[in-house]
């Protein structure tokens, strides 16, 4: 789960880290309620929740910003 949830992300920035910075992008985690909620499947959530907080510090003196989208169970009522 940390590759997909945690590493992931972390090479992601660190690829694209001088070209987020020259466009003064924005980088949009994918996080889950799960990150704030105690599990064990949710350690990956929460450690990239974390990142993300530290992350947004980092990047804010180049004017990126750093969003993380917490979603949560929902359902649809057209069954999808």
């Amino acid at each position: 789960m940390f590759d997909v949830n945690l590493f992931g992300p972390m090479q992601m920035v660190h690829h694209f880290h001088d070209m987020i910075i020259r466009a003064a992008g924005t980088i949009v985690n994918i996080g889950s309620i799960g990150g704030v909620v105690p599990a064990s499947y949710n350690a990956s959530k929460a450690a990239l929740h974390h990142w993300s907080n530290t992350l947004r510090l980092e990047m804010s003196p180049f004017n990126v910003k750093v969003i993380t989208v917490s979603s949560t169970i929902f359902s649809m009522s057209s069954g999808f």
